[in-house]
């Protein structure tokens, strides 16, 4: 589940421009959520948190890719792990309601924390901008 979702992150094209579901921003907070279960105790519901998890996915990928009309996906200029992300005005398009946008970097990096593949972590931690 940790790999799909980065892989999703990483491989994020501008040409498409889903939404709904809570996009790309959800599916990782969600992800994040289910790695914490067990730590928390809650191990139990880990099974039923990831099939829920793949519908959610599968469901979220199969959204109409309206481009189209709407055009190409905007994104922020500036990486979240920079100070003038934060401060810029120039968020393109705020995917990540600024109540999430903490949470949505939390959540990548306890994806991030679950793997070890460094070139993949640092291609995710670089798309992290396209997402939020």
């Amino acid at each position: 589940m940790t790999g799909a979702v980065l892989d999703e992150i990483i491989q994020q094209d501008r040409n498409v421009n889903r939404e709904g579901y809570g996009g790309l921003v959800h599916v990782n907070n969600h992800a994040a959520a289910i790695t914490e279960l067990a730590k928390y105790g809650y191990g139990g519901l880990v099974p039923r948190a990831i099939k829920s998890h793949h519908r959610h996915r599968r469901l979220w990928r199969n959204l109409p890719n309206p481009a189209g009309e709407r055009g190409p996906s905007p994104f922020a200029r500036d990486s979240p792990y920079a100070a003038a992300y934060w401060t810029s005005g120039t968020v393109a398009y705020d995917r990540a309601l600024h109540t999430h946008r903490v949470k949505t970097m939390y959540g990548l990096d306890e994806l991030l924390g679950a793997i070890e593949d460094k070139p993949r972590e640092k291609r995710a931690s670089e798309m992290l901008r396209f997402m939020m």
